[in-house]
């Protein structure tokens, strides 16, 4: 099995864990893979919004449709594992 594939398994397992997707951007980052830089910024991106007090509307807002524009730059099964 492949540290990419543990990786999903685990925030399959586990999709409250945000320092495991943490890591998990932290690794795509080290990665030679040409949309490992792109999926590490969507994950960052996904813990921020998860992150958000719903109260801080403006941010949670921005982040969302940041969020939405980016999901077009990545496969429905690697969302479907992250998401």
């Amino acid at each position: 099995m492949t540290d990419e594939a543990v990786y999903l398994r685990q925030i399959r397992q586990r999709p409250e864990d945000l320092p495991l997707r943490l890591a998990y951007a932290e690794w795509l980052e080290n990665q030679p893979i040409p949309s490992a830089g792109s999926k590490a910024r969507y994950l960052r991106n996904w813990c921020e919004l998860a992150a958000i007090h719903l109260t801080d509307i403006n941010s949670y807002t921005a982040l969302a449709e940041r969020l939405e524009k980016a999901r077009s730059e990545h496969s429905e099964e690697w969302l479907a594992a992250v998401d």
